[in-house]
């Protein structure tokens, strides 16, 4: 049954004991084999040889090792392990354990009914491995490799058998150890150091793949750095080497500072520091010192990269300065010996013997004084210098005495080391910048510290130590000259102190002379400048012209003169200047506090009540000087009480002079009080003059003038309508005005108020109580104040029924089409596109909303219908018609319209059926918005005029959000247009067709205009031609009109501006039927208005409309116009799309253009004939403009032969 490959295969074939008896057959075997085996060669050991259980001692089969059978092959083929075990196949199955457990527990006695209890019993009982023997025996030896396994085994087994941490399976220095051995046991031995009572892993095994790995886990760790540190100190001889101490500060960086610091501290006169020359020195004899000196003789720095700089100051590295240093360590205390043996010397008297051999006491003290002079000499930083300086001043207590050594006499030194040192290399910190202390002065001469060098830093303690000067007459003569002589002054020294300074340094440091240079005023600053070229200043009025003059001054008291002339030698005013005042063209006097009504309600009243105000057309100060007599234009002049001021209108102006010449000392704040009184006085005074006038042109009169409502007309209308000999000088601006803007008047002159600083001008025209308040209190009425915008809703259900007039067998046919469109689908899947094309006025939006809605009340279609226009009277005109239509219909299920423009929002109806309208403009904002996905996913898009969809990249944008651009088909798309073309572009027309699949849907195949004009639903139109003028293009302007077949802005109005075409244009319009309805398209804004007002003043009703005009007084002059109440309507641009006017019996086209679907736009707002609700004939006028070798590509010409067959 076994075989070479399996030594235990024979055991799967034994039976045993389960959890459950088979039969009483499998009882009697599962308790007799194991006790017949007895005795017999049945186990494989671990060479695979069969023999006794007496002869094999197993691992205690109380342990249940994970992965047994890989730990028990592992252990076998180990060279330490002995072959008195089973096999290891013996444990590749839980089977055949349990069958070896067995045999084992019967071999060693357990009964043949024995219970589990029992076999644990016999099998605790027998000879066996225990587990932490069985570990040491697999780890003990010479083969690293075993080791390894085992150290395995165990980390592998820590969680379930706790035990196995006391496993001996580490080799070490010290023999096997335990993980518990953590905290004594190192990973590494550091060549050549020895560690006493350190015990290290042996380093045979902690190379085998991943020991290192498995011992940093369990917590064990290198060897610890205070222990490196001590060991390399324990080393230590006066002798050792550079390496030595190399080694030993590279185990010092490893250490926490304070631990490094004691540890070295006890072995401090065997340690060496390293230099930055590559050198290593006792540490007394180094410092350290940010700074290079290699240059400096006889001085070492610490080399910080190559020790633990704090530790080497505790040896000793000098870097701070310390109360009590040894003479012999100081580098320049031989020189300092030097000195004051030659000053004992330089002071004996005649024929005493020189001193020669001296002892200085007590020979230690502040120091090293000796960095006072190493730092000068390595340029080291002046703060740095300064504070070494202090230091060692503060420490220094200057009891040192000297001892001849041959006499023995002693001599008391006049200075210490220290002030040695100071006086020669030391520096402080002053408020003119690190000065030596000699010329430095004490900080209680603070009253001159913009003069000069005042100690900084160090208070007055320092300022004792060093004995500096704190008194004027103490300061060194030198450092009071360089003071006064400085080239440039602190602009802030009061005036007082500098006067003192000047006189005292003069006494003090030129007693016998004048100094040569003082400072000096000249202009805003104060600079050096020779005395007698220094005039002396008593007056403000001197101060003033010496300043505005440039010439240096001094502002002095009269009782200073002489003293300053004198003994500084300065110039009185005087000898060289004078003045007197001139006076011309005086007016009467007024008291101030009638000018200004303000200043009596102030506190200074009282000071200003015999005051008086005399103005003048010139004020000017006559001065004398070297050169002559100068004028000098004044603003004011004070006389006493009499102020004497230039003629100026400016109110603010006035006031300050007042503010100024009396000295009141009135803020800002106070002044527009002051102003504000009398404003208010003032205006209120122009309210009741209003009010009380007769008329509107009037008040506007008393408020403005002619000449601030002549700039507040349009730009160029009055030089027109003059052109024109309507206007002159005897006209009435503020009728014109008035005739211009209506009721918008008071509204455009808002700002002309606010700026006269009327209160409470209204921001808002919008019929609003303020408002009509407002103007009541300026006397006008309320028709100015606008009307109320009557807000429409943003959604809306439209209820009830109307009767609705048939379609036309036309409309029918397009209709029919178009149910086609938006109901079937293309062969492949997708939605169809088309474009509609019907002339302006045959219904173009009754056809398509009609068509539509039909297919609502029929099923055929539900959910959302998106309707896009480009303006919000096109958007508004589709809302009306669609809600007639429902409402014709006689559906009576609800329909939701949206109104999605000018800001609105419109959110998912909750009705089957809606028709949501938006602008182009505010559908782009609502792109990628989520709370508008509903309306990407419409049931049709419709858009109207739309021949603008063709090369518009908003259009793109907008289409491929409802996934119907370019190849997209995901729902019908739907264009309405009377041009359903671009210009005379090809490329432009075909970019149109393709947007809307090249599917154009007509009612005609003929000429649609001549047509329908034949059946009554468009007017016949009669034509006219007006001369125009000749126009010279400049060379862009002819290629925009060749490529772009567009008329530039700056060409329409130099049309516009035209005087005689103007009078061509008003001369037709005044010969027609005065009961016809005319409107004009202009070629500008401004040649509307003008339009207008000229046909106004001809006595024809007549409003301009643009985009300049308030949208309430649109709205009002275009309702107007459709009652009859106005009869021209003049627009530029403005009513070329969404404007509806069935009466219009003429139409003027005065604004030419290269485009024929503009033109036609145009015309169109005039064509509705009478099946439509307008009338027989329209009469079209165009104006024959001459542009040259482009005329021919005017708009309508290509219309002239249609409008003449309409003729015929």
């Amino acid at each position: 049954m076994r075989t070479s490959d399996d030594a235990a295969a024979h055991l799967d074939y034994l039976p045993a004991r389960g959890r459950e008896v088979l039969s009483y057959g499998d009882e009697v075997l599962c308790a007799q084999v194991p006790h017949m085996a007895v005795g017999s060669d049945l186990i494989p050991d671990a060479g695979g040889t069969l023999t006794r259980t007496e002869d094999l001692k197993p691992l205690d089969f109380g342990i249940a090792l994970d992965e047994a059978e890989s730990a028990h092959k592992d252990w076998i083929s180990s060279p330490n392990t002995g072959s008195d075990v089973p096999h290891w196949q013996c444990y590749t199955s839980p089977q055949r354990v349990a069958r070896l457990r067995q045999i084992f527990a019967a071999a060693n006695g357990a009964p043949l009914d024995a219970t589990e209890a029992d076999l644990k019993r016999t099998l605790a009982a027998m000879s066996k491995r225990g587990l932490l023997s069985w570990l040491r025996e697999w780890a003990e030896g010479d083969d690293p490799v075993s080791a390894a396994s085992a150290l395995r085994l165990v980390c592998r087994q820590r969680s379930r058998l706790p035990e196995v941490e006391r496993a001996k399976v580490i080799p070490t220095t010290d023999g096997l150890r335990t993980l518990q051995d953590k905290n004594v046991v190192f990973l590494h031995q550091l060549e050549g150091l020895k560690i006493e009572d350190g015990v290290f892993v042996d380093p045979a095994f902690l190379s085998q793949s991943g020991v290192d790995k498995l011992l940093r886990g369990a917590g064990f760790r290198a060897l610890d750095p205070l222990a490196i540190l001590n060991a390399h100190l324990a080393r230590l001889s006066p002798v050792s080497s550079e390496e030595e101490h190399a080694k030993l500060w590279q185990a010092a960086v490893e250490v926490p500072l304070p631990t490094a610091q004691k540890a070295l501290a006890a072995y401090s006169s065997l340690v060496k520091v390293p230099t930055r020359d590559g050198d290593w020195a006792w540490p007394r004899e180094v410092i350290d010192i940010d700074i290079p000196v290699k240059d400096v003789p006889g001085v070492k720095a610490l080399d910080r990269a190559r020790c633990l700089a704090g530790a080497a100051h505790t040896l000793g590295v000098v870097h701070d300065p310390v109360r009590e240093y040894p003479s012999e360590d100081e580098l320049y205390f031989e020189k300092y010996r030097d000195w004051i043996l030659e000053d004992i010397n330089a002071n004996q008297g005649p024929g005493e013997r020189p001193v020669e051999r001296i002892e200085l006491y007590p020979g230690v003290g502040p120091g090293p004084f000796s960095m006072l002079y190493i730092l000068r000499d390595a340029d080291a930083p002046l703060q740095l210098r300064a504070q070494w300086t202090a230091a060692l001043v503060q420490a220094d207590n200057g009891d040192w005495t000297c001892d001849d050594l041959d006499t023995g006499m002693s001599y008391n030194v006049h200075w210490s080391p220290v002030r040695w040192a100071v006086d020669n290399a030391g520096i402080v910190n002053s408020t003119r910048g690190f000065r030596p202390p000699s010329k430095v002065v004490a900080p209680s001469l603070l009253r001159y510290e913009l003069l000069l060098p005042l100690l900084r830093s160090g208070g007055s303690q320092l300022a004792a130590a060093l004995d500096l000067p704190n008194e004027l007459e103490a300061v060194p003569a030198e450092v009071l000259r360089e003071a006064l002589g400085a080239d440039l002054f602190n602009p802030r020294i009061p005036n007082a102190v500098l006067l003192d300074f000047i006189l005292a340094v003069s006494r003090i440091a030129y007693p016998d002379a004048q100094p040569p240079a003082i400072p000096a005023k000249v202009g805003q600053i104060t600079e050096s400048r020779s005395p007698s070229t220094v005039y002396l200043a008593t007056t403000d009025e001197q101060e003033t012209f010496l300043k505005s003059r440039q010439r240096p001054y001094l502002r002095v008291a009269d009782e200073q003169v002489s003293e300053f002339v004198e003994s500084v030698g300065c110039r009185r005013f005087e000898d060289t200047f004078a003045f007197s005042i001139l006076v011309e063209g005086e007016q009467d006097e007024e008291p101030i506090v009638d000018v200004f009504p303000g200043l009596r309600t102030t506190y200074i009243s009282s000071r200003l009540k015999n005051a008086t105000m005399t103005r003048a057309v010139q004020v000017v100060k006559l001065v004398t000087t070297e050169e002559g007599v100068e004028p000098q234009s004044l603003e004011w002049h004070l006389d006493g009480l009499r102020l004497i001021v230039r003629n100026v209108s400016d109110e603010r102006r006035l006031l300050r002079f007042v503010n100024e010449a009396f000295e009141l000392g009135l803020t800002n704040a106070d002044l527009e009080q002051v102003l504000k009184v009398g404003l208010d006085h003032q205006l209120e005074e122009e309210r009741q003059r209003a009010k009380a006038a007769a008329t509107d042109a009037e008040r506007l009169d008393v408020y403005f003038g002619p000449d601030d409502l002549r700039e507040a007309l349009p730009k160029g209308l009055w030089q027109a309508l003059k052109a024109q000999g309507l206007v002159d000088g005897n006209t009435s601006v503020a009728e014109l005005f008035l005739t211009v803007y209506r009721d918008d008047s008071v509204e455009q002159l808002a700002q002309n108020f606010r700026d006269r600083r009327f209160p409470d001008v209204p921001t808002k025209w919008a019929g609003s109580p303020t408002t009509i308040g407002w103007l009541r209190k300026m006397g006008f009425g309320p028709e100015f104040a606008g009307r109320r915008n009557q807000r429409q809703d943003q959604e809306f259900v439209v209820p009830g029924a109307v009767r609705l007039n048939p379609l036309h067998d036309f409309q029918e046919t397009i209709s029919e089409q178009l149910r086609d469109v938006l109901t079937r689908r293309t062969p492949d899947g997708g939605y169809q596109k088309a474009m509609v094309e019907l002339p302006t006025g045959a219904g173009k939006t009754r056809v398509a909303t009609e068509t539509v809605l039909r297919l609502f009340t029929e099923d055929h279609l539900r959910g959302s219908v998106l309707w896009i226009a480009q303006s919000q009277e096109l958007c508004e005109q589709a809302v009306q018609t669609a809600s007639t239509v429902w409402r014709g219909l006689g559906d009576e299920r609800p329909l939701t319209i949206g109104r999605l423009w000018d800001g609105n929002t419109v959110s998912q109806p909750d009705t089957e059926f809606s028709f949501i309208v938006a602008t182009d403009a505010q559908l782009r904002l609502k792109i990628g918005d989520a709370e508008y996905e509903w309306l990407s996913e419409a049931a049709a898009v419709f858009i109207d005029e739309g021949h603008r969809a063709g090369d518009s990249e908003l259009y793109t944008r907008i289409l491929n959000w409802l996934g119907v651009a370019g190849r997209g088909f995901a729902r019908p798309l739907v264009g309405l247009s009377a041009t359903p073309f671009k210009g005379t572009s090809i490329q432009a027309t075909d970019n149109l067709a393709r947007r809307f699949g090249r599917h154009k849907i007509k009612a005609f195949e003929g000429n649609a205009y001549r047509e329908l004009a034949a059946r009554g639903v468009l007017a016949r139109v009669q034509h006219r031609i007006l001369e125009g003028i000749n126009v010279r293009l400049e060379p862009s302007e002819q290629n925009d009109a060749k490529t772009l077949r567009r008329v530039s802005p700056t060409v329409l109005d130099r049309i516009g501006s035209d005087h005689a075409r103007m009078s061509t244009l008003v001369n037709h319009i005044m010969s027609l039927d005065s009961s016809w309805p005319v409107l004009v398209f202009t070629p500008n804004v401004l040649s509307a208005q003008v339009l207008a007002a000229t046909l106004r003043y001809r006595g024809i009703t007549a409003a301009a409309v643009s985009g300049q005009t308030s949208r309430r007084q649109r709205r009002e002059s275009i309702k107007q116009f459709k009652n009859n109440e106005i009869r021209v309507l003049t627009n530029c641009d403005l009513l070329i799309q969404g404007f509806d006017a069935p009466g219009v019996r003429a139409l003027y086209i005065a604004r030419p253009t290269f485009s024929p679907n503009a033109y036609i736009q145009m015309a169109g707002r005039g064509l509705r004939g009478p099946e439509n609700g307008g009338k027989d004939e329209c009469l079209i006028v165009d104006m024959a403009d001459n542009f040259g070798d482009v005329t021919d590509l005017l708009g309508y010409k290509e219309y002239e032969d249609l409008w003449q067959e309409h003729r015929s």
